[in-house]
């Protein structure tokens, strides 16, 4: 019986502000059947470090998190933090 372990990333962007969701999913197989398969999600902001995403996630940051994009969405924190 062989044990495999596979891991790949989704991601989708969640709302008007260009929040990135980011679901790693991590799938172990026995002989190519799956016998579990575990989610991990969190959200990257825009202004967020990423230097910890993966590529593929750092690619969509760059393309959809721009200065103005980061500028309205801190604008946009700041307030609702009155």
């Amino acid at each position: 019986m062989a044990l495999t372990e596979r891991e790949y990333t989704k991601w989708s962007k969640d709302n008007e502000l260009c929040c990135i969701g980011v679901n790693k999913v991590t799938v172990i197989e026995r002989d190519g059947v799956v016998i579990s398969e575990t989610l991990h999600r969190h959200v990257v902001n825009p202004g967020d470090d990423t230097t910890n995403e993966v590529a593929e996630v750092q690619a969509i940051v760059a393309l959809l998190h721009t200065p103005a994009v980061v500028t309205a969405y801190k604008d946009k924190m700041a307030d609702q933090a009155i």
